[in-house]
């Protein structure tokens, strides 16, 4: 059966916006990516933060019956790239985040940001 990435990348999305990550965006590579469909990015605190927000993701997405295929950063602590395969997460920083621009390497794709009321 057939994965469905865009609600996977959504209940990652809400997961870290409900455990307060900032700037929380889905972008849309599906016409420019062979690798992946969907890059989800969020900025955690703090590196406390940050690693909270990486064990509950993972613990989140587990539960939707999916691991990852390959965690990058867990050491370093300021940016953590998660690959699912169907989509990639990337939670950095805030100093990172700014530091690389990484949002500007998505200008012009289409970009959904998450806010969600509980």
């Amino acid at each position: 059966m057939e994965k469905d990435y865009k609600k996977l990348v959504r209940i990652a999305a809400r997961n870290l916006y409900n455990k307060q990550a900032e700037n929380v965006f889905i972008y849309d590579v599906r016409n420019v990516s062979p690798f992946f469909d969907w890059v989800l990015v969020a900025t955690g605190k703090n590196e406390t933060h940050l690693r909270a927000l990486l064990e509950s993701l993972v613990e989140e997405m587990e539960k939707n019956f999916l691991s990852p295929h390959h965690i990058e950063g867990e050491e370093g602590k300021r940016w953590v790239v998660i690959d699912y395969k169907g989509f990639v997460v990337h939670i950095f920083l805030p100093e990172v985040r700014r530091y690389y621009e990484f949002d500007r390497i998505f200008e012009g794709m289409k970009k959904l940001r998450f806010v969600y009321r509980k």
